[in-house]
């Protein structure tokens, strides 16, 4: 992307780095029970939340020292 991270292309997939332009989307999604199997629903506010540390690389930043410690992320 414009910003050096890595986007991965496929026929059918466009994986790419979390913006805040997903907040409508994801917010829809986690507020709803499509989402019980991944701990959800949960309230827009708190999609937010994790959509603005994922776009600050929080989540990342996160799992990448839990991983480098030897602990579970």
């Amino acid at each position: 992307d414009a910003n050096g991270v890595p986007v991965l292309v496929t026929a059918r997939l466009r994986l790419r780095r979390p913006s805040m332009r997903d907040l409508p989307e994801s917010a829809a999604f986690w507020s709803s029970d499509r989402c019980r199997m991944m701990g959800g629903p949960i309230a827009p506010s708190e999609t937010e939340k994790s959509l603005q540390e994922a776009c600050a690389g929080v989540q990342w930043l996160r799992t990448t020292l839990m991983q480098a410690l030897g602990l579970q992320a």
